[in-house]
Formats: C-alpha cells, sequence, structure tokens
C-alpha cells in the first residue's frame, strides 16, 4: 500500500498520541528514515538514534537503563535491524509505558 507522506505524517502523529510505539515498515529507499527524522525535528526533546552507527549501538548497551531515563520522551529507533535482541527488550519496556 503506498500512502502519501501528508497521509503518513497524519496517521503517524495520531499513533503518537494514542500508543506507546509506533513503528515504520516498508522497502528500502521509500523515505522511512526521512519521515522518522522529520517526526523527531518537529517534536521538542526527541531523541533520534541511527543503529547503523556505532555510538548510538553503543547508547542502548544496557537498553532499559538507557530507555528508561527517555520515557515520556520521544525516541526515535531507525535500523533497530541491525540489533535484533532489541526488540524482546522493546517490548518489554513498551508494555510498562
Amino acid at each position: 500500500m503506498n500512502i502519501e507522506r501528508p497521509s503518513a505524517l497524519a496517521a503517524i502523529n495520531l499513533g503518537l498520541k494514542r500508543e506507546a510505539a509506533v513503528v515504520l515498515l516498508g522497502p528500502r529507499q521509500v523515505g522511512k528514515t526521512t519521515l522518522a527524522r522529520e517526526i523527531a525535528a518537529a517534536r521538542d526533546g526527541a531523541l533520534y538514534l541511527d543503529l547503523e552507527t556505532p555510538a548510538d549501538r553503543r547508547k542502548l548497551e544496557d537498553t532499559t537503563a538507557f530507555l528508561t531515563r527517555q520515557f515520556g520522551r520521544l525516541t526515535v529507533i531507525d535500523e533497530v535491524q541491525y540489533v535484533p535482541h532489541l526488540f524482546a527488550e522493546l517490548r518489554g519496556l513498551i508494555d510498562t509505558a
């Protein structure tokens, strides 16, 4: 399904109001990262982590401690597939949010 950018942006912002987490899924090179960065840039205090970068991966070495400190703050985790064990930890943290 192809969702135009304004519709996607509106759907994501609505999801962020209703849910503890929102996931952007889609094929490569369709603008997921661009959209995620745009959303983060529009929110004061948002944190953007790119797990392709070693520095951002290091921040999540103690995932629970790091992300617990971010509660109440939009935290965007891009390229999460590079750290597959993160999905199990995220689920628990999201359930408590």
